[in-house]
């Protein structure tokens, strides 16, 4: 794990080479990663903190986190159950030029 800016950088190391994982009602600390992350809530709800604004994470909310977002979450109130997977960079540009090769260009935009 990597300090930047007095926030953890969360590496292959950090999820120990899984690519799924299933969290229950769990505040994380701000940070962010070196990796894609598509997170898909499955009950509660959670709030996640971005330096653009705060998205509110309800049931079937699915997001894409990507590498150097930084973050933060707080669950908010209830209980909470989301599954995050992790993808390497080279995966997630086929996983788009599968869907569409504009969209490639657009989701490396720097929007931090």
């Amino acid at each position: 794990m990597l300090k930047n800016n007095n926030y953890p950088v969360y590496g292959w190391n950090v999820v120990d080479q899984l690519y799924v994982n299933d969290v229950y009602d769990t505040n994380v600390e701000l940070h962010s990663h070196t990796f894609w992350e598509i997170s898909i809530t499955k009950k509660g709800e959670y709030i996640n903190h971005f330096k653009t604004g705060d998205i509110l994470f309800s049931p079937y909310t699915l997001a894409i986190i990507r590498p150097k977002d930084v973050h933060y979450i707080n669950i908010a109130g209830t209980d909470a159950e989301y599954c995050d997977f992790y993808i390497k960079d080279e995966d997630m540009m086929v996983a788009v030029l599968v869907a569409s090769i504009d969209y490639q260009e657009e989701i490396k935009k720097d929007v931090r």
